[in-house]
């Protein structure tokens, strides 16, 4: 897991706020914790990747790059 960079967090509910955790940063965990930050939750999203998005994203390799996300309709046997 990376941490983030100072410049990315941004306190935007008072300190004594509830607090959540949120785990995952793809499609579901960002969503949920887009929902608990407008009720007035301090958020905080933990995922093993060091990129947004989960199976929305991306990889790039040997200067191509591929989709994560359409595998798990096309290929359902690998997941």
């Amino acid at each position: 897991m990376t941490a983030p960079e100072p410049k990315l967090v941004i306190p935007v509910v008072p300190r004594n706020a509830p607090k959540a955790i949120v785990i995952g940063a793809g499609l579901g965990g960002l969503s949920a914790a887009m929902r608990l930050g407008a009720k007035g939750y301090r958020v905080t999203i933990i995922d093993r990747l060091d990129r947004l998005g989960g199976r929305g994203s991306s990889v790039a390799k040997n200067g191509y790059r591929f989709d994560l996300g359409p595998t798990i309709l096309t290929v359902p046997d690998v997941f």
